[in-house]
């Protein structure tokens, strides 16, 4: 018979407790919905954009990635890349490789999602890209609409880039709108199953007892 001890009805109390935390994904960026006036950036197979985020110490795995785009001279069902690096390609560094890379469809103007399960290799600063593969006679673009200086959103991004034709990244400050989320630790979901399988025991004890 498993003996139950305050101390590890306190953990189960504990581990129930964090299930609603738990449960919630983190933002590792969102700027918010793009409201400025200027001239929107282009997402075409001339140019890529890119936005940088910050990911915590411990196992952080990306559960999905958005952009906020509209159609240019795109249509419905269009396809575009993110991509995640660490080191964007720049004249000094012509060759490094996405670490991740997901394709999705645009369908309207607005938020485009991409649901992923990719856990990052470490804490640090990484680079959310949009790729835009189109070429010859079906190659289309996509506009990115501008943030305002006055609206970063919860979790700003930390900059913002973007590549011309040659394919290296240069800094700028027009902003775009992008959104990653991670899934909850790892750690924080185990010990809300424990605790719930404490807690389970815990109350079948006292009908075991009336039964025999």
């Amino acid at each position: 018979m498993i003996k139950i001890t305050q101390a590890a009805l306190v953990l189960a109390i504990a581990g129930v407790l964090a299930v609603p935390t738990a449960a919630s994904a983190s933002i590792l960026v969102n700027t918010g919905t793009p409201t400025g006036s200027g001239a929107p950036l282009i997402l075409s197979s001339a140019q890529s954009l890119a936005a940088e985020f910050s990911a915590p110490a411990g196992s952080t795995t990306i559960a999905s990635v958005s952009a906020y785009l509209t159609q240019g001279t795109a249509a419905a069902g269009d396809a575009f890349t993110f991509d995640i690096y660490q080191t964007l390609p720049t004249t000094s560094n012509r060759s490094p490789v996405p670490l991740f890379s997901a394709s999705t469809n645009w369908e309207q103007n607005g938020w485009t999602t991409a649901t992923v399960d990719w856990t990052l290799p470490g804490a640090g600063d990484y680079w959310l890209v949009l790729k835009n593969s189109s070429s010859g006679r079906n190659s289309y673009q996509f506009d990115a609409p501008q943030l305002t200086s006055s609206s970063p959103g919860p979790v700003p991004a930390l900059a913002f880039e973007t590549a011309p034709t040659d394919g290296f990244f240069t800094s700028t400050t027009d902003g775009f709108g992008v959104e990653v989320l991670s899934t909850p630790e790892p750690s924080s979901a185990a010990l809300a199953l424990v605790g719930a399988a404490i807690l389970a025991r815990w109350r079948r004890r006292p009908e075991a007892r009336r039964a025999s």
